[in-house]
């Protein structure tokens, strides 16, 4: 499947029924340049939902994202669970012993990211919202009211997959998109002489 994704814009697959079962789509994200859909069934909001965690990465995400609920006339919600004192620089540090300064000052960096949305899709209903919480509740949260979760690959951290795209790929009962960053587009897509490398173990 790796090897057939290399020319395509997209990788969609169906996901198991059980929430907490999503090893391929994790492999699968894990090692595509392209975007991964895990599908799963059922009726759901029309809403889509997308992480943002202010790292550059993060961009392609909220465009993908964008760009679907576009596409399918839904609103958009841009979600930023700010509660991660361990992924931040220690100057940032001092913000999380002043809970009111921390979400104005996510709550500035968000609408930032999210201009350029507004201005590319002037008909796109978007709501942006920091939440004092893990990316991954936050998220988990939103996921209840959406019909789509679209999140990058790796978010602050240096994995191949992040652990907030880990644990909506394994827990999460909606149909989640991972969007891999412009770093990891360039480390996985094979070139002339490259191939796709075959899994180990």
């Amino acid at each position: 499947m790796l090897r057939a994704a290399a020319g395509a814009e997209l990788v969609v697959i169906g996901a198991p029924g059980r929430p907490d079962a999503g090893e391929t789509a994790v492999e699968l994200s894990a090692r595509s340049p392209r975007p991964v859909v895990a599908v799963r069934g059922g009726t759901a909001p029309r809403r889509v939902v997308v992480g943002a965690d202010g790292s550059s990465g993060c961009t392609a995400a909220l465009d993908f994202a964008a760009e679907e609920a576009a596409l399918r006339g839904w609103d958009l919600r841009v979600v930023h669970g700010c509660w991660e004192p361990s992924a931040v620089a220690e100057s940032e540090l001092a913000l999380f012993h002043d809970r009111e300064l921390l979400e104005k000052t996510r709550a500035a960096e968000l609408d930032e990211a999210v201009e350029p949305l507004r201005r590319r899709h002037p008909g796109l209903r978007i709501e942006a919202s920091p939440l004092l919480e893990s990316p991954f509740d936050a998220l988990r949260d939103a996921a209840a009211d959406a019909g789509l979760v679209v999140l990058g690959d790796r978010g602050t951290g240096f994995e191949p997959l992040g652990a907030t795209a880990t644990a909506m790929l394994r827990r999460a009962a909606r149909t989640v998109a991972i969007v891999p960053g412009p770093r990891s587009r360039e480390a996985r897509t094979p070139g002339p002489d490259r191939r796709v490398p075959a899994r180990q173990g």
